[in-house]
């Protein structure tokens, strides 16, 4: 689908200057237009509907060097005008011939022949008639100027159309006034041009004279009607609105059919032959399309980095040469946004430029992913191969861009990766907005008055609930949503705690009372974060001394991916320098003790890390903390 020009119905205004054009007095009229405006085409259109032939005068762009009156009589009058110019060549020709004879020495013959024949007094006469010409220098133009006022040849059915006449230059202008002081009564003629720019003449009073009646074009041909009508053709071609910024300029402008075509052409073939609907965003591209077009200088400093900071502070002195109207500045401001999918021109100015092909994802693209649950995990997985997938998902989360079972589907998708300790991006993201649709978080906003004091803005969900409530309201939904996707207890521990929606003391609270007794639990996938649910349901969390033998005993038994994170949360080891080596801590915060001081590590805990890191064969080093 592309943007089509629709065409504008002008037949009752075709009509009215068809028959001012037929009637009886041979009247002059200037119709009036800027350039660009179809003043053309509308004449043509008239002349389909008129029993007259339009012969068009086009002064302008007239590529001979012939002058106006020479030009004028030739367009209407072409069979008198080449017979004059045969009839001319001819007597020169025949004079030439003549005079050869003469040189040659053939007089006698000839005399013969003109004493003998009419053929001869012929000749005479032509010779005399070049002679004549050649000694009264007769000018061509007084030939035609003649023919024109003594009435000696017919202008029926013909009307003179003097196209562009506002674009000729002044002499130009003044031999077309002698030219058409002759014509005027005689045929109809039709200046066509843009009346405003001759106001600005001094020899304005030349044509007042001549002018019986200004017309103007339809309105329907106004630069704000056919706009408009451009805007609703955009819309059914792109699905998508033109810009009333851009198009408040446009009508600033007076933009004319000639460029409306230009535009439309440049934006068919960026949009949709270079396949850039829906890669980019549309509302930005119309405009450096239109800068592209009518402002070349400004669209080639768009390429420089510093062009908003330019323009926003006109820094440099071509920006304040240029004295941009305000109107302008408005379109341009649209160029400044720096959100939303497809990426805007300032993340990627490439796509936007005119004659460049593209190939990024496009929104269907992106839309079609979320019909196959294998491709959104794949997409989910790989972020950082496709950021402009990554840009729609959250661009659009929260707009009706996805149907509720398309989030779904991408959330069920997200929490089995996070379940593979995938965490990509985009699982974080996703899993991240259906913590806020279970129950919002406060919002942290800085007091205005104090830039160091952090303030929180309460959601209304919140609104007659302790935070007691919150919390086993959030647990409660993703405890009843993980355990539909048959995650085990210590799983769903797993998940919370790691996505940060609860600390193990929370979790403590809400969970019921853990036992070791069950040999069941200990066996699941995860048993270190079972234990460390215990320990806080116990009170035990950072009292290794407290700890009792089989409690210890399980904990030495752990395997040692569970193991190590075991210690790694309770703060007694870390990753060393090198690949597969820790670093175990020799001293330790005082939790008990808010934390500030140091003391030493409890032996047991050391030579349990120790055991277990050298019978899996893992390089350690003893440190203090720092």
């Amino acid at each position: 689908m592309k943007i089509k020009l629709s065409t504008i119905e002008t037949e009752e205004a075709e009509k009215n200057f068809k028959n001012l054009i037929e009637g009886d007095l041979n009247k002059t009229f200037f119709l009036n237009g800027v350039w660009g405006s179809g003043k053309t085409e509308f004449l043509n259109k008239v002349e389909k509907k008129s029993v007259n032939k339009f012969k068009i005068l086009d002064v302008w762009s007239k590529t001979d060097s012939r002058s106006v009156l020479e030009q004028s009589f030739a367009l209407l009058k072409p069979i008198v005008y080449w017979s004059i110019k045969l009839l001319i060549v001819a007597a020169v020709v025949v004079s030439i011939l003549f005079s050869k004879l003469l040189n040659i020495d053939l007089i006698a013959p000839l005399t013969k022949l003109m004493n003998n024949s009419l053929l001869g007094l012929v000749i005479i006469v032509i010779c005399l008639m070049v002679a004549v010409y050649q000694f009264f220098r007769v000018k061509g133009d007084s030939i035609y100027l003649y023919l024109f006022k003594e009435d000696l040849v017919s202008l029926k059915n013909k009307v003179l159309i003097i196209d562009d006449f506002d674009r000729i230059n002044k002499q130009e202008q003044l031999d077309s006034y002698k030219l058409f002081n002759v014509l005027k009564g005689k045929l109809p003629i039709v200046f066509v041009g843009d009346f405003s720019e001759l106001i600005k003449s001094e020899d304005l009073k030349y044509l007042q004279k001549i002018i019986d009646l200004k017309v103007d074009l339809p309105y329907v041909l106004e630069s704000k009607y056919i706009w408009t009508m451009f805007a609703e053709e955009f819309q059914k071609g792109t699905g998508q609105p033109f810009n009333e910024t851009l198009l408040s300029l446009i009508n600033k402008e007076r933009r004319t059919l000639r460029d409306r075509a230009q535009f439309t052409q440049l934006l068919n073939r960026e949009i949709f032959d270079y396949k850039k609907n829906e890669r980019v965003q549309l509302s930005q591209l119309v405009v450096i399309d239109y800068l592209y077009l009518f402002y070349p200088n400004l669209y080639s400093r768009l390429k420089d980095s510093s062009f908003f900071e330019d323009l926003e502070y006109e820094s440099d002195e071509p920006f304040k040469e240029l004295k941009l109207r305000p109107e302008l500045l408005r379109t341009l401001e649209i160029l400044k946004s720096v959100d939303g999918f497809p990426r805007p021109f300032r993340s990627d100015k490439t796509r936007y430029y005119v004659y460049e092909s593209i190939n990024n994802l496009s929104v269907s693209q992106a839309k079609s992913i979320f019909e196959n649950k294998n491709k959104l995990i794949t997409y989910l997985n790989e972020t950082e191969k496709d950021k402009d997938f990554s840009e729609f998902l959250k661009n659009n989360w929260n707009s009706n861009t996805f149907s509720d079972e398309q989030k779904k589907t991408a959330t069920d998708a997200a929490i089995d990766l996070a379940r593979k300790d995938i965490r990509t991006d985009l699982v974080n993201y996703i899993i991240a907005m259906k913590n806020e649709k279970i129950m919002p978080r406060m919002k942290a906003i800085v007091d205005s008055s104090d830039s160091n004091q952090i303030l929180y803005s309460q959601p209304p969900e919140w609104k007659g609930k302790s935070e007691a409530e919150i919390r086993t309201i959030r647990f409660n939904h993703w405890n009843d949503e993980l355990k539909s996707q048959n995650f085990d207890l210590s799983e769903i521990i797993r998940f919370l705690e790691s996505f940060h929606f609860f600390n193990f003391q929370q979790l403590g609270t809400l969970i019921d009372n853990i036992t070791l007794e069950n040999e069941e639990l200990l066996k699941l996938q995860h048993c270190d974060q079972l234990i460390l649910v215990y320990l806080s349901q116990q009170n035990i969390f950072n009292k290794p001394a407290k700890w009792s033998p089989k409690l210890w005993n399980l904990i030495c038994e752990l395997n040692i991916d569970n193991f190590i994170r075991f210690w790694k949360i309770l703060g007694y080891i870390r990753s060393g320098k090198y690949s597969n080596s820790f670093e175990i801590f020799k001293t330790i915060r005082d939790f008990e003790n808010s934390g500030i001081n140091k003391i030493e590590t409890n032996q047991r805990v050391i030579n349990c890390i120790e055991k277990k890191l050298q019978s899996n064969k893992l390089k350690y080093t003893l440190i203090d903390i720092n």
